[in-house]
Order: structure tokens, then sequence, then C-alpha cells
């Protein structure tokens, strides 16, 4: 009888451990969902100043370049870091559904349709045309400072003919 008493307060633990695990891992998969919304939110708006700040440039000078760079490595920087809270939510999810198994929760009734692009592909591509813009920007400007220095636009003016010698 003491046996089974021990085993049923054991058993009580346990799923009192796991229920609190669960919760936790509940708790942190949405954090990093909402983490990844503010990090991507803030990315957007400091891309937006960014392309503020280099085209007003290009009005006050021809040096495009130095804010491109910087909003290239921002753009490194900000997609890193999504991947990395894409994987803590992954892991936290596939915690969940471990979890869930053992605690015998019921499954969901409801299925999804599959989606056709998911929205960590959709962030991906969003990360990799914006990297791009950034990064034409900085070649472009590369090309017009070079050729801006180039030895034959730097040389006098070809001569022209002028209006009094023959054709």
């Amino acid at each position: 009888m003491a046996q089974m008493e021990k085993k049923r307060a054991e058993d009580s633990d346990l799923k009192e451990a796991l229920i609190s695990a669960f919760e936790q891992s509940n708790e942190w998969a949405r954090a990093f969902m909402d983490l990844r919304f503010k990090h991507f939110t803030t990315f957007m708006v400091i891309t937006a100043l960014l392309g503020t700040l280099t085209f007003q440039i290009s009005t006050m000078s021809n040096n495009k370049r130095i804010p491109a760079i910087g909003a290239c490595i921002l753009t490194l920087l900000f997609w890193a870091l999504d991947l990395r809270t894409s994987q803590y939510q992954r892991f936290e999810l596939a915690k969940l559904r471990e979890l869930s198994t053992q605690l015998s929760l019921p499954k969901s009734t409801t299925t999804l349709k599959p989606a056709v692009i998911k929205a960590s592909t959709a962030t991906n591509l969003i990360f990799l045309v914006i990297l791009g813009f950034w990064l034409s920007l900085v070649i472009g400007e590369f090309k017009n400072t070079t050729s801006s220095r180039s030895p034959a636009s730097s040389a006098s003016p070809a001569r022209r003919p002028s209006a009094s010698a023959p054709r």
C-alpha cells in the first residue's frame, strides 16, 4: 500500500514537472515569436531611416557608399539575429510537441492548409532583397567613384573641330 502511494506521488510530481515545463516552453515559444516580430519591425524602421539618409546625402554629395555599407552590415546582423531567434523558436515548438505527447494531451483536430511560402522563407527573401539593394548601391557607387577618377575623365577634353575648319 505504501509503495502504491509513493508511486502515485512520484507520478503526480512528474506530471506537475511536465506541466510546468510545458507552460514554460509555451511562454518561451511565444516570446521568441514576439521577439522576431519586434526585431523585424526595428530592422525595417532603421532600413527606412538609412535609405532616407542615403538619398539625402546624394543631394548634398556623391558619397552614398558609407551609409549603404552600414546598411549592408546592419542587414546581415539582423538577418543572423532572425535566423538564431527562429532556431530557438523551433526548438521550443519541438519541445512542446514532445511534452504534449508525454502528457497525453489530445491532438488538435484542426489542420491548417500548407502555406505556399512559409513565414521564415518570406522573411529570408525580404532580407535577401534588401541586402541586394544595398549591395547594388555600394557597387554602383564604387563604379561611379572609380570611373570619375579614371585618366580619361581627368585629361583635358578632346579637341573639337573649330567652326571655321572644313568638314
